[in-house]
């Protein structure tokens, strides 16, 4: 226990000589914890800004591999990342609240975020998300219960799970508490 201690004492002392060699003012800001309800509360509100957008579908996130854009976002902007002016230090959370919320959209979506890898169909190259042998999502689903043709391609299926949430009358609360 005692190492592992030292070992976490020299690397905040490491962090510490980083940071105070990039400012040269030797003032060191103490990050504080955000409050848990508040960056909840900052999630939810990308998750609904999706709910009620209609662009946002399930197939509109089939598409995207989130954190290689996240790493792509990060490794083309490091400035703004190591920026102490409020305004780009509100950003990058945004940037990481929104990583969040599309995550937990796509696991509530897909039960896993979506990786993208490339394959060969018919000698083209073709990106497809990552799903177990056998299994696509819903809406690849091409006929309904009946066995007719249907098109489920557009579904939206935060929009159905809000009218069902509303339906039940009850808050997300109330139901994480069930």
């Amino acid at each position: 226990m005692k190492k592992k201690k030292n070992r976490n004492l020299n690397m905040i002392r490491k962090v510490r000589k980083l940071y105070r060699e990039d400012n040269p003012s030797n003032n060191i800001e103490f990050l504080q914890a955000k409050p848990y309800h508040e960056v909840i509360k900052d999630i939810n509100g990308f998750v609904e800004k999706h709910i009620n957008d209609p662009r946002s579908n399930d197939r509109f996130f089939e598409r995207q591999d989130l954190m290689k854009d996240f790493i792509d976002l990060f490794n083309q902007n490091k400035d703004l990342w190591r920026s102490n002016d409020p305004m780009n230090r509100m950003l990058v959370y945004l940037q990481g609240v929104q990583l969040v919320a599309n995550l937990l959209i796509q696991l509530s979506l897909f039960h896993r975020p979506i990786m993208i890898t490339t394959h060969y169909v018919d000698g083209n190259p073709v990106d497809l998300p990552v799903f177990p042998k056998g299994v696509v999502p819903f809406n690849h689903q091409e006929t309904d219960p009946q066995g007719n043709t249907k098109d489920y391609s557009d579904t939206h299926s935060l929009k159905l799970m809000e009218y069902y949430y509303k339906k039940l009358n009850k808050s997300i609360d109330q139901l994480m508490k069930s």
